[in-house]
């Protein structure tokens, strides 16, 4: 072999119904041990290692499939089986959930700040019996909760 030719050994992968190149190195020794570790992750089909012989005086390149792998694809998760029911009426189904509370309306207030005069906005929210108040005032914001009777 010609001393001007370049070799290296490239691992694919399948993934994803198609073949990708994950690695390329100078050793084939590297590359076996590469490409062994890599059909141990879950997700990856196959791998396959190719030389190629590359010759950039004749711009020729060869290439030879040196190790190929498949395997069976394990899922990274398991199936449960379904409860079959009725398809008529109601029957075997827990009773429907009541309708959700209404979402609390923020308002503006025109309470003055315990702590002074009102220098920036302030809002109020009074939902399920708590009372959360925000008071604005320069660049220190004042949070109120108190239980509401």
């Amino acid at each position: 072999m010609p001393a001007q030719c370049q070799i290296h050994f490239e691992v694919h992968v399948f993934e994803s119904e198609r073949w990708i190149i994950d690695y390329v190195c100078q050793d084939e020794e590297e590359a076996l041990v590469i490409a062994k570790d890599l059909l141990r992750r879950p997700g990856i089909a196959g791998v396959r290692v190719i030389k190629e012989i590359h010759n950039p005086v004749k711009e020729v390149t060869a290439t030879r499939t040196i190790f190929e792998e498949m395997r069976e694809v394990r899922r990274a998760w398991r199936t449960i089986p379904v409860q079959h029911l009725p398809l008529s009426g109601n029957a075997g189904l827990p009773p429907a959930a009541p309708a959700p509370k209404p979402v609390p309306v923020a308002r503006r207030t025109s309470s003055r700040l315990a702590s002074g005069p009102r220098r920036g906005p302030t809002l109020s929210v009074v939902a399920a019996g708590l009372s959360l108040a925000v008071g604005i005032s320069g660049t220190v914001t004042v949070v109120w909760l108190a239980l509401v009777s």
